[in-house]
């Protein structure tokens, strides 16, 4: 999954992907609409295995996160975009993390 940061309109720098993970970018938008990482926490609480499995809807994407993988999902992409995506849940959380310290949160 390569990427690079995109300072926003916002004021956030965005990860930009190819199009095949464009459906992430929405992660970051939606973060950035909040000002924080909201998706961080749950993410975490897997990861450390203090729970199997959580849920978390944002304004614009939602995802259900399990040890491996990460399901992210939104009904706001147009047609050339894929409105759910699996992605490796370490990797996500990385990015994330990465997400993080690019915007000084």
């Amino acid at each position: 999954m390569e990427y690079t940061f995109e300072l926003s309109v916002d004021g956030f720098y965005i990860p930009r992907l190819n199009n095949e993970f464009k459906l992430i970018e929405l992660v970051f938008e939606d973060m950035a609409s909040f000002g924080e990482a909201i998706f961080k926490d749950f993410m975490e609480n897997v990861i450390t295995e203090k729970s199997e499995r959580e849920e978390i809807s944002g304004n614009i994407c939602s995802l259900e996160i399990s040890k491996k993988y990460t399901i992210i999902s939104t009904e706001f992409v147009d047609s050339c975009v894929n409105n759910e995506l699996r992605v490796v849940t370490d990797e996500m959380f990385k990015l994330i993390n990465q997400w993080v310290e690019k915007n000084d949160l």
